[in-house]
């Protein structure tokens, strides 16, 4: 009789804990699909604006290149990539302006640009045999640097996670991997040049990122 009731008592009790096992399952589903789901769409949104800003700065390294060994050749293939390259910008300097508004979005442009036109004015004197090319670009560029760099780690303003010595290494390595790509097309060295545009390509991929990162970081409501 001892043994039935035991039996009965035990039977019982894994009955009871199958039920308040199956509902504790229910209940963590229900609750990870909710999280995912939530998680989902943050993701979805900070995705899109990555994978945007990733693009297009990809895209800016491509014709920022094309559109300086241009200037070594006919000025109708180069305005073609000029224009291409300042639409570029335009469109990154929107996806800025998303964010923290159209002051520090002109800010951006007006760096960027300046970017480009030491790249120009670096070709046209090489092109020209000018003999202080090299110098005169390396301390424009290095200005740049700078100027890129402190955009992107201004604590009081813009990203607040972002380490100004990450972003400018990683700026630095890829305007020496696009000098490279312009100079080894300038000596007729295509295989290298192709290589070094890969690497810039690579390189910008990086940079975007790493700067996209500390946004959603930094702003993570935005892409709620």
């Amino acid at each position: 009789m001892n043994e039935k009731k035991m039996a009965i008592i035990s039977l019982v009790a894994l009955a009871i804990s199958l039920v308040f096992l199956t509902y504790f399952i229910i209940i963590s589903v229900n609750l990870n699909h909710i999280v995912m789901e939530s998680n989902l769409n943050i993701y979805s949104k900070a995705s899109l604006f990555d994978s945007k800003f990733h693009d297009l700065t990809q895209e800016h390294t491509f014709l920022l290149i094309t559109t300086v060994t241009r200037s070594l050749n006919s000025s109708t293939s180069f305005n073609a990539s000029y224009n291409a390259l300042q639409i570029n910008l335009k469109e990154i300097s929107a996806q800025i302006a998303n964010i923290y508004g159209t002051d520090y979005a002109n800010q951006y442009l007006t760096i960027q640009s300046n970017k480009i036109n030491y790249f120009i004015n670096y070709t046209i004197g090489v092109k020209n045999n000018d003999p202080n090319a090299n110098s005169v670009f390396s301390t424009n560029i290095a200005q740049y640097e700078d100027d890129i760099s402190n955009f992107w780690s201004n604590k009081s303003t813009i990203v607040a996670d972002l380490d100004k010595s990450i972003i400018k290494k990683i700026v630095i390595t890829a305007i020496n991997d696009e000098k490279s790509a312009i100079d080894y097309w300038y000596q007729g060295d295509y295989v290298n040049y192709f290589s070094k545009l890969h690497d810039s390509y690579k390189d910008m991929g990086v940079y975007a990122d790493t700067v996209m990162n500390a946004i959603i970081k930094q702003y993570p409501e935005k892409f709620q």
